[in-house]
């Protein structure tokens, strides 16, 4: 999909808002779109933490939500952000998750040592709650390290990591009792 020039040059007006979440929509669609005006903005928005949240339900700090569009800019710029994301011990699974992700989207083959890293760390966040609706029965609680091992792999086969290295990532997980486990693993081997 292309942007108009003149939504283009509406987008680039609106990064210079003094309202963050104005700042925030207006970085994201142009890199969703692939121009890279917005990316000093969104990096802006990971560093400073920037806790404002857009309107809408269920919705996260606009410094995480910033994580994928700094993945789908594309951007080498955004690559030691990202990695701080990583190394941050208060970045939860989703956030360092995303991180990864984004990282993958770069194609920086130099974070390669920073995504084993990751792997090594004992203190990752790896508790997934689900929601249960229903009155009376306690919340669903999963060991979600399996996400954050997995993200890590397909994100290093994206940067070109040897093949047995990456199978020795994944493959505790083709054998999980969890059919959505080892489908995931299966695509990334």
């Amino acid at each position: 999909m292309c942007i108009r020039d003149s939504s283009a040059l509406v987008l680039r007006d609106m990064l210079s808002s003094e309202t963050p979440d104005i700042r925030f929509k207006a970085s994201a669609v142009l890199a969703l779109h692939g121009i890279d005006e917005g990316v000093p903005q969104l990096i802006k928005f990971v560093k400073e933490g920037v806790d404002e949240k857009p309107e809408g339900k269920n919705t996260v700090p606009s410094w995480e939500a910033a994580i994928p569009f700094l993945g789908m800019a594309r951007d080498k710029k955004a690559v030691p952000v990202l990695v701080g994301v990583l190394k941050d011990k208060k970045s939860g699974l989703d956030t360092l998750i995303a991180a990864v992700r984004a990282l993958g989207q770069i194609g920086e083959k130099s974070v390669i040592p920073e995504l084993k890293e990751l792997l090594r760390r004992e203190d990752l966040p790896t508790k997934r709650i689900f929601q249960v609706s229903s009155g009376g029965v306690k919340p669903v609680v999963e060991d979600a390290r399996w996400q954050i091992e997995l993200a890590v792999a397909e994100t290093l086969s994206k940067l070109g990591e040897i093949d047995k290295e990456i199978r020795k990532i994944v493959e505790p997980h083709l054998n999980d009792k969890r059919a959505y486990v080892r489908r995931y693993a299966k695509k990334i081997v």
